[in-house]
Parts: C-alpha cells; structure tokens; sequence
C-alpha cells in the first residue's frame, strides 16, 4: 500500500514550485543562497515575479550514494528548517522521509508533489552540475524531465565536484551528456539552456563534513569543551553554515571521528 502523500506546506494557487532535494548532511549557505538566486533568475520568465516557492526534500537515501547520511533523518530535518528559517517563499517537505522508503526515487516525490499541487502549478526541478551529467542514470528520467523540467544549478569552477563532473557551462554539459549516447542533438542543446547564469557559491556539505570529522577536539574540562563552543564544530567562521546549524551541530556532537571523546 502507497503512503500517505504527506500534505505541501505551500499556500493554495502558488504558481511555480522548484523542488530541490537532496541528503543535507549538513545543509550549508549555498543550499539556501544558490536557489534562491536561481528562483529570482527565473520568476520573470515563468511569470511568477515574487510568487515562486523553494520547496526542499531532505532524501531518506539516494539510490545513486553507497552510504547513507552521516546525521539522523531528525538532525538533518532540524538544521535544514534553522537553515532556511529567513528564506522567504520557501518551505521543508518531508514526504520522503514520512514515507519510509530507502533509497528515494525523485520521480516517485515529483508523481506525488503533482497529485498534491494539481494541473495549475509550474513544478521545476532543482539539480546541481555534477547531478544533470548522469541524470540519465536516474529511473524514469525521461518522464521526470516531462513532469518537472530540470533546473542546473552551477558550482564554482575551481570546486573539486565541479572539476571531476567536468561541467561549469552549458556548452560543458552538453558535451559531458553526448558521451552517453542517450540524448539526441535537440535535447543536448535543451539540456545546456537548461544551465542557469547565476554566480556560483563554494560550498560542499562533503567538505564541511570532512572540516567537522578533522577537529581537534579539546579536552575535558576545558574552557572549549563547553557544549555549543564554535571550536567543537571546527572553526564555523571558515565553514559555510548559519550559525545556528553550526551550534546544533556542536551541540548535538554530529559529524565528530568514531572514537572522539
């Protein structure tokens, strides 16, 4: 028996949705920053100036990762609402999570956010570079693209993620998707038009992951072992977190080595 589709908190009538799912373990500033200036790019163009909504789905697990996420399904869902508390027009949908399925299959989500919003509402399709180079390995990804157009968000081309995908432009992505043999030439130039021209942020939740596992930690009794200290989520002022989700992180001990007191 199907689940429950778990209820969009989006106000009725709401013209475009771009849904952005992923692990967030952590969420950082450019899972908040980027789509917000991919959805403000966009809006005139979709004729929803000032009425597009963000709407973020934290994954039980994505079927393309070997492992799971580092932070429990309850820690990732809290740092990702602190994390996008000011975001205006932006919400947190936890159908994949209320579901109970592992790995989740974005097409599954996008079926259900259709029956959800109904025929009237826009849906897109947030995805960063490196994820559009093997969207083809993605079930039913030719439907997925009918029911909600991909939205390619760029990465800094000095990123490491971005340099392995080998995709920092269109022209990049529609080279980088030939090699497949999977698209003809009219959806490899559809796919490059579907790059977005925003500046790119230098933010990797593996990075900030591979900074909190790293950390020294101090020593018991010490004037920074205090529970919430910035220096138990190793040094937040060179890490791009909100503040708030670098104390939860402190606070909840999350993302320390195995073996760390």
């Amino acid at each position: 028996m199907e689940a429950p589709i778990t209820p969009l908190p989006v106000p009725p009538g709401v013209p475009v949705i771009f849904l952005f799912g992923g692990s967030f373990d952590p969420p950082h500033l450019g899972h908040v920053r980027l789509p917000a200036a991919v959805r403000d790019a966009l809006e005139p163009a979709l004729d929803a100036v000032g009425a597009a909504w963000i709407v973020y789905i934290p994954a039980a697990r994505s079927p393309l990762k070997p492992s799971g996420p580092g932070a429990s399904d309850a820690d990732r869902l809290e740092m990702l609402r602190l994390a996008t508390r000011g975001l205006p027009r932006s919400a947190v949908w936890t159908d994949e999570l209320d579901r109970g399925e592992a790995p989740s299959y974005t097409i599954d989500t996008v079926r259900r956010a259709r029956r959800a919003l109904g025929p009237g509402t826009v849906i897109r399709l947030l995805i960063g570079a490196d994820q559009s180079a093997d969207f083809h390995r993605w079930r039913d990804f030719r439907e997925l693209i009918r029911l909600a157009e991909p939205v390619v968000m760029p990465r800094d081309p000095g990123d490491v993620t971005a340099r392995q995908s080998g995709v920092t432009t269109g022209a990049d992505l529609a080279a980088r998707l030939r090699t497949s043999g999977i698209y003809s030439e009219d959806e490899l130039v559809r796919w490059a038009a579907r790059l977005v021209s925003v500046p790119p942020l230098v933010a990797s939740s593996t990075r900030v992951r591979a900074t909190l596992e790293s950390a020294a930690e101090p020593a018991r009794g010490s004037a920074t072992a205090r529970a919430g200290d910035p220096a138990r989520a190793g040094d937040p002022a060179r890490l791009p977190l909100d503040p708030l989700v670098g104390e939860f992180i402190a606070t909840r001990g999350l993302y320390r080595r195995r073996g760390a007191c």
